[in-house]
């Protein structure tokens, strides 16, 4: 079993454990954590392994089962029954954990999820987006940072605004979004059977984008997910941006 990561919880009633995207951590979901403690939830919430002051034993060299196995050593210190959202790379790691854990009474929400993979010519495409980065990471070796701001300038088609406060934040978890998520989740590959729809969904905005739209369209001709629209959310990052968004939206349908 794996060791305990450090986690948090706030407000009463039924358990949900949120799971945070790349460069991300527990201090930018808080707000959404608050809200939906606001709606009668104990929520509880972490810094993945690697990310943030949590340990780095195995990292990342477990990949997606070795987070999978932390989010369940949360659950089952919760009493094992909870709802799961995980965001974006978050979402790979919560589809997987109801995969790896089928004695824990869950149901996992994925928000987008970052499982390129899972798209037809899924490989093909993350080579393609990783090529760039991998090649700026041989000429400056360890520069995390620089090769975050390239994956940003890829992923945005040129659009991100890397001076922005938002931008800055993410910088400080540029490894763990390049060695980790980069690298390894959103390359994940599913295999027959491993995600069942009587515990998994999926959850996407309005606003969704094509390539999370395309990965949400494949997860459900393949494995018969359930789909939640959340009319009011036009971006991906809306669960940072306009946490109440999420917290409004009736999961139970």
């Amino acid at each position: 079993m794996p060791d305990l990561l450090p986690f948090r919880t706030v407000g009463a009633g039924p358990v949900l454990l949120l799971i945070h995207g790349a460069a991300e951590d527990a201090e930018m979901l808080e707000p959404l954590a608050r809200a939906f403690a606001g709606v009668s939830r104990r929520v509880a919430w972490y810094d993945r392994r690697g990310t943030g002051a949590t340990p780095r034993a195995g990292w990342p060299a477990g990949g997606v089962a070795q987070h999978a196995d932390d989010a369940a050593a949360i659950v089952r210190e919760l009493g094992g029954t909870a709802q799961v959202m995980g965001f974006s790379s978050g979402g790979v790691v919560a589809m997987a954990m109801a995969d790896r854990h089928p004695d824990l009474d869950i149901n996992v929400i994925a928000w987008e999820p970052a499982a390129i993979a899972a798209t037809e010519g899924g490989l093909q495409i993350h080579d393609e987006i990783m090529q760039p980065i991998e090649a700026y990471l041989d000429e400056h070796p360890d520069d995390w940072t620089g090769a975050f701001a390239a994956m940003l300038e890829i992923i945005s088609q040129g659009h991100a605004d890397l001076a922005s406060a938002a931008v800055a934040a993410q910088m400080a978890n540029a490894e763990s979004a390049v060695r980790d998520d980069a690298r390894i989740i959103t390359r994940h590959e599913l295999t027959p059977g491993s995600i069942s729809p009587q515990r998994v969904r999926l959850a996407h905005g309005k606003g969704v984008s094509d390539l999370h739209a395309g990965i949400i369209g494949r997860l459900v001709a393949d494995y018969g997910l359930r789909t939640v629209v959340v009319d009011a959310a036009l971006d991906h990052e809306v669960y940072l941006s306009e946490p109440e968004v999420l917290a409004a939206t009736d999961w139970s349908r």
